[in-house]
C-alpha cells in the first residue's frame, strides 16, 4: 500500500523525489498518463500485488473513471467485453497476448486493474471487500510471504531459511522518514548479531558512505530486536540522506543540499 499524492506533495519527500527523476523520467510518467488516463503521482491511495503470472493494482483518487475505461477499451483487442452493474463497470479483453481486466466504481473513484489470467478474479475480490476495508494512514506498507530476491542475494542464507512473513513500513517523522522492517519466522538465535553485521557492511560500503549511513545507520541509532519470533528493525533516515539517495539514483554523488538549504560537496548532518 502506498500514498503517491502524499509522497509527491510532501515538502521534503517531494523535493527528494523530484531530484530522483530526470527529464526522461518525467516524460515517461507523462506519456503513461496520456495512455492510461491518469498520472500515478495524483493517486491518493494505491495497492499493488503480483504472483507468478498476474500483476494487479488498485487505487482511490480524483480519477476520471469514464476516461480511464474509454482509453483502455480503445486499446483492447477482440474479443473484448464490457458490463455495467450496480454502479461498477467491468472491462475485459487482451493487450497483445496478455488478458487484462479493469473495474471502475465511479461513486468512490475506485479503479482496479490487472494483467494476467487471474486479473478479473482479483478485481472481484477487491470490489467485494471495498466497503469494509480499513483506512490506513501509513505512507508506505510492503508485505510479502517471502524475502525479495534483491534482499536474498545480500542477506545470510541461514537468516532467511525459516522466514514466512515480511513487512516494511515507512512514515514521515520530524527528522526524516522512519523505516520499520518486521521479519517473522524461525529465526536463528544470533539473528540480531547477524543483522548488525550486515548493517556494518552497508555503512562501510560505497552506497552507505555516499549517503552518510555511518551517522544515521550506526548501531546506536538503528534499533534491532527479536520479539516472539519476529525481528524488528527501526531506523530514521534523515532528510539529507534521502536527498543523497535521490542523487545516487540519478548518478550524482556529493551534491545533495545540506540541512541549512545550501549546496554542499559533502553531506552535512
Amino acid at each position: 500500500m502506498v500514498r503517491p499524492r502524499a509522497l509527491f506533495e510532501h515538502p521534503r519527500l517531494g523535493r527528494a523525489l523530484a531530484r530522483a527523476f530526470d527529464d526522461a523520467g518525467d516524460q515517461a510518467l507523462f506519456d503513461r498518463a496520456r495512455r492510461v488516463g491518469y498520472d500515478v503521482r495524483t493517486v491518493d491511495r494505491a495497492v499493488m500485488a503480483w504472483s507468478a503470472r498476474t500483476t494487479w493494482s488498485a487505487g482511490v483518487g480524483a480519477f476520471d473513471t469514464r476516461r480511464i475505461e474509454t482509453m483502455l477499451w480503445e486499446r483492447l483487442l477482440p474479443p473484448r467485453g464490457r458490463v455495467e452493474r450496480d454502479g461498477v463497470i467491468r472491462v475485459e479483453g487482451a493487450l497483445g497476448r496478455e488478458p487484462v481486466a479493469l473495474a471502475v466504481w465511479n461513486a468512490c473513484a475506485f479503479v482496479a486493474y490487472g494483467e494476467g489470467p487471474t486479473s478479473a478474479r482479483a478485481n472481484e475480490l477487491a470490489l467485494r471487500g471495498r466497503e469494509g476495508s480499513a483506512d490506513d494512514d501509513t505512507l508506505l506498507r510492503w508485505h510479502g510471504a517471502t524475502i525479495p530476491v534483491a534482499v536474498q542475494t545480500h542477506a545470510p542464507e541461514t537468516l532467511l531459511e525459516g522466514v514466512h512473513d515480511v513487512e516494511l513500513t515507512a512514515d514521515v517523522v520530524e527528522g526524516g522518514v522512519v523505516v520499520v522492517l518486521r521479519v517473522e519466522g524461525a529465526l536463528p538465535i544470533d539473528a540480531v548479531a547477524r543483522v548488525q553485521r550486515a548493517l556494518a557492511v552497508f555503512r562501510e560500503g560505497p552506497l552507505g558512505e555516499s549517503i552518510g549511513a555511518r551517522r544515521w545507520a550506526s548501531a546506536e541509532r538503528v534499533r534491532v530486536e527479536v520479539v516472539d519470533n519476529t525481528l524488528v528493525l527501526r531506523a530514521v533516515v534523515p532528510w539529507v540522506a534521502l536527498d543523497a539517495i535521490a542523487d545516487v539514483l540519478r548518478g550524482r554523488v556529493g551534491d545533495a543540499p545540506s540541512e541549512r538549504g545550501t549546496g554542499a560537496n559533502v553531506l552535512q548532518f
